[in-house]
């Protein structure tokens, strides 16, 4: 059985905005008024997380035995204070 000759392709992509100028996801580190340091000492990695906006939510300096330790707090952390902000925005 032959297709119709009418019938089209629909050609699209789900989930882009073409209007936006950066339609890419924003990461951890690129939060505003949020500066995160991770950077390797002795073996380990450390991560000290600094917010210029309120200076009671930023953390002392940790070290993690990891990379992947590492990463994973200054993400969550980040996302905790994006999300304290944000409140206090409200």
């Amino acid at each position: 059985m032959s297709q119709p000759k009418n019938r089209k392709q629909i050609e699209e992509e789900l989930g882009r905005n073409n209007f936006s100028p950066n339609t890419n996801p924003y990461q951890y580190w690129e939060v505003s008024g949020v500066e995160v340091d991770l950077y390797p000492i002795e073996g380990k990695y450390a991560v000290q997380i600094e917010v210029s906006s309120d200076p009671s939510l930023s953390s002392p300096l940790r070290t993690f035995n990891d990379e992947s330790e590492a990463v994973h707090f200054a993400r969550k952390y980040t996302e905790f204070v994006q999300k304290v902000l944000n409140q206090k925005d409200s």
